[in-house]
């Protein structure tokens, strides 16, 4: 991640445009300095461009706020701001700005970060039904209208192993496999809803998650039972569908019959569990982990298919469709 070169002047600080591009777009508020009044000359979220860098040239100082360090970064790609889009206009947001890549996931990221966050800090594990549909509809708009959607956006993904981050692509590369099995579009709403909810049974196991050093073999019985957490708090939240409901118990189930919770094989696994344990797998497979750097698309694909650890674990229909 690139930074700006900065001087720190009282609250504010002087901005070196020397640290831009064009193409990147700035994540804070650039001023000018007139009449010893600090005016915004461009506005936070702005992609600049060439006419914008001209004009920003001729300028003889500009400044940004005193923040802190992260808040000055410009964002580039598998860099993502949090928290700053309405749910409410998700969907037309997305509509309206359908072919900025970037701009869109990071609508889906920052709108999927304010659902997750919001439930993690609920005593009642209560979700943000409205916004949640608000996210998948935005992400199925996304892919029924581009047909080479996964392949351009993959490389622009987080790589940053969180609960919203890691749901929302599992979503995305769900849809996409649901598109190509040519789901109407009541059964993509529910499958993308089983994919974007499929690991929120975290929250009951999130100390152990998070501990250092190696677990017992308590705690790693205790993980098992995040699917079962997950249907708990579903029902909570009156989202009862058995088809939702079966697809995130079952998304730990594996073809051979060695996953959980019920060692079920084969086309005894939902079809959606089917799908989502792919994509979930796939995507921890693609993004950088504490103990190993991250595999490229192919090799993951391939892993999931010919290593000893994984072969006949999955269905290899849907991982060709993936591959394809």
């Amino acid at each position: 991640m690139s930074k700006h070169k900065i001087l720190i002047t009282e609250s504010y600080l002087l901005f070196d445009i020397s640290s831009l591009k064009i193409g990147d777009t700035i994540c804070t508020d650039i001023f000018i300095k007139q009449d010893d009044k600090y005016i915004i000359k461009i506005k936070n979220d702005t992609t600049i461009t060439k006419e914008i860098y001209t004009a920003l040239q001729k300028e003889s100082n500009l400044y940004i706020l005193n923040q802190h360090e992260e808040s000055i970064h410009v964002k580039e790609e598998n860099t993502y701001s949090t928290g700053e889009i309405d749910c409410k206009l998700l969907l037309e947001s997305v509509k309206e700005n359908k072919h900025d890549l970037h701009k869109t996931l990071n609508f889906l990221y920052d709108a999927s970060s304010q659902v997750f966050n919001n439930f993690l800090s609920s005593d009642k594990d209560k979700i943000d039904l409205f916004s949640k549909d608000s996210i998948i509809k935005s992400a199925i708009f996304l892919v029924q209208n581009n047909k080479n959607y996964l392949q351009q956006i993959m490389p622009k993904l987080s790589n940053d192993y969180r609960l919203y981050s890691h749901s929302v692509n599992v979503m995305i590369y769900a849809i996409h496999i649901g598109h190509l099995l040519r789901y109407g579009y009541g059964k993509l709403l529910k499958l993308a809803e089983a994919a974007l909810l499929h690991d929120i049974g975290e929250k009951k196991i999130n100390y152990i998650l998070t501990k250092n050093g190696k677990l017992d073999k308590k705690e790693l019985e205790l993980i098992k039972k995040h699917t079962e957490y997950a249907a708990e708090i579903l029902k909570t939240n009156k989202i009862n569908d058995p088809i939702i409901i079966s697809a995130i118990e079952q998304h730990h189930e594996r073809y051979d019959g060695s996953g959980y919770q019920k060692h079920l094989k084969s086309y005894e696994i939902s079809e959606f569990a089917s799908i989502i344990s792919i994509c979930d797998v796939f995507d921890a497979l693609t993004i950088d982990r504490p103990h190993r750097k991250k595999y490229t698309t192919f090799e993951s694909l391939k892993l999931m298919m010919q290593d000893p650890s994984m072969k006949n674990k999955f269905n290899n229909d849907y991982i060709k469709l993936l591959l394809k």
